[in-house]
């Protein structure tokens, strides 16, 4: 049999009686002595997410496109080993039989998990459709490509805020694309972005165009959060083109405009040509998304120019929308768009109709927390630990600036551990040197003993020196802290997670 290929091209019905769990599951740890222990092992591991798992089993069933990997190898005859569904096979041994986990859950635990059983027994999962591999080894490469990222575009892509909100634009009405949807979508219209243009700069994006400021230099209105102009095209495009394409550059990073403050000094430094001719302002503001047409007056395909005058091009694409959003005013100090104004007159309807929208199924979101629950770390340290495991059951999306302060703490105590753990500073040493300089001694360590490459060397220097591709950077991290005007996104703590979480794989590995 060919490797990497399972006993069947075709996946089969396999009764939930024939599946054990895999004793040497990756999220354990340690290997478990029975069925027994391993139910015990991963409930306790999973904790909230084994009552949302079987909550959504419930309400949707089964996702029959990824169907459970299971072998004979290491199981007693008749009975298959899963090597990738051991989440949702205990979510379903404990709906169907609650007593596996009565030692192991608090009274009230146990009650709702006797109330989800009673539910699961109305209509119960017997069989579950699964790809049977002869060996484990025949397996491990897609199993690995499932849980190790994108591993430069053969495994699993994750979609960023852009893609995300995109999506949820196309599939739940018009007014679901937030107002950094709408503007990024207007400018790729005339200048088609490379597959990676838009990586990264969706939040600031919105950072910028929510200010009070921005809407004055750029031309630009927010109502019910739909983006509206107050110029033609090849006016609003001058200004919203530069923001786009200095972030898409480099030339603009997220730290140059985290505070309203620096986004009001950077849209001061517009020059003339940057900004709408004030002589061509319309009688009525326009959704930005109606200005994108065939017949639009610039030129098509160039790229946006930083020179004089050198802002013109076109090519119409689909329109772009929005959802709930805030409006800027002072540092830190953002009202609601509802009472925003877009100009002086009569505000020109929405081209779509609105009314009609429907939503056609539940949108998929992002991570929950902080850390994903696939993100298994090996920590020695109990505090520490605890503090891991913390970041990857809190809500980030509810308690952002605990989970930004959380993060920071969390980063701070693990590079001082390993720092001490190696002998590379004394405490005096340590408690007078920066966390930027304790992070680059303790990335040089590790590539000089040869536990992380180069690359993965730069990158952490970067986020030491402050030039983090969104918030993984030591600045950042101290404005969560310090400065009562710096305000989190969920969306920049679970990007900066994904920016460190290689090298904390890194300093945290098993044992051997």
């Amino acid at each position: 049999m060919a490797a990497n290929r399972p006993v069947s091209d075709r996946p089969r019905e396999v009764p939930i009686s024939k599946l054990l769990l895999d004793q040497s599951n990756a999220r354990i740890g340690e290997y478990q002595a029975d069925q027994a222990a391993t139910q015990r092992a991963l409930a306790t591991l999973l904790n909230d997410q084994l009552f949302n798992l079987a909550k959504h089993i419930l309400a949707n069933g089964l996702d029959l496109s990824n169907a459970f990997m299971i072998t004979p190898e290491g199981a007693p005859i008749g009975k298959y080993r899963v090597l990738e569904g051991n989440r949702r096979l205990i979510a379903i041994q404990a709906m169907a039989k609650p007593k596996i986990l009565k030692d192991v859950l608090t009274t009230a635990r146990y009650r709702r998990l006797e109330k989800l059983s009673e539910s699961f027994h109305a209509n119960p999962i017997k069989k579950v459709w699964s790809v049977i591999y002869e060996a484990e080894e025949d397996a491990e490469h897609w199993i690995r490509l499932r849980h190790t990222g994108a591993n430069n575009g053969i495994g699993l892509v994750g979609w960023n805020s852009n893609d995300q909100d995109r999506y949820k634009s196309r599939h739940g009405g018009s007014t679901n694309r937030k107002e950094a949807g709408q503007v990024i979508d207007f400018v790729d219209s005339f200048y088609p972005p490379n597959p990676d243009d838009n990586k990264r700069i969706f939040s600031t994006v919105q950072r910028i165009i929510l200010t009070k400021r921005a809407k004055e230099v750029l031309g630009i209105g927010i109502r019910s959060r739909i983006v509206y102009s107050n110029f033609p095209a090849s006016e609003v495009l001058k200004g919203l083109s530069k923001v786009v394409e200095d972030l898409r550059s480099g030339a603009l990073k997220v730290s140059d405009v985290y505070l309203v403050s620096h986004s009001t000094v950077y849209l001061d430094g517009f020059t003339p040509d940057r900004v709408p001719d004030p002589s061509t302002k319309l009688a009525k503001p326009i959704p930005l998304a109606s200005l994108i047409t065939d017949d639009t007056d610039v030129p098509k395909g160039d790229t946006p120019g930083n020179g004089e005058g050198d802002v013109e091009a076109s090519n119409p694409a689909e329109s772009g929308d929005s959802s709930t959003s805030t409006n800027g005013e002072d540092e830190g100090d953002f009202d609601n768009d509802e009472s925003d104004s877009v100009g002086d007159t009569e505000v020109a309807s929405p081209t779509a109709p609105e009314k009609e929208r429907k939503v056609r199924v539940k949108l998929p979101k992002p991570r929950p927390t902080t850390i994903p629950d696939t993100c298994i770390l090996h920590i020695t340290e109990p505090r520490i630990n605890s503090i891991y495991h913390e970041l990857i059951q809190i809500q980030v999306d509810i308690f952002t600036n605990a989970c930004a302060v959380t993060l920071r703490v969390f980063v701070e105590l693990t590079v001082d551990h390993h720092i001490t753990a190696n002998g590379l500073m004394t405490a005096h040493e340590r408690s007078n040197t920066p966390l930027a300089k304790r992070l680059k001694l303790l990335a040089k360590f590790l590539h000089d003993a040869g536990r992380i490459d180069e690359q993965l060397e730069k990158a952490i220097i970067k986020v030491a020196d402050g030039g983090g591709m969104m918030s993984a950077s030591t600045t950042t991290f101290n404005q969560y802290v310090h400065n009562k005007f710096a305000y989190p996104q969920a969306s920049e703590l679970r990007t900066a997670w994904d920016e460190l979480q290689p090298f904390m794989k890194a300093l945290w590995v098993k044992a051997v």
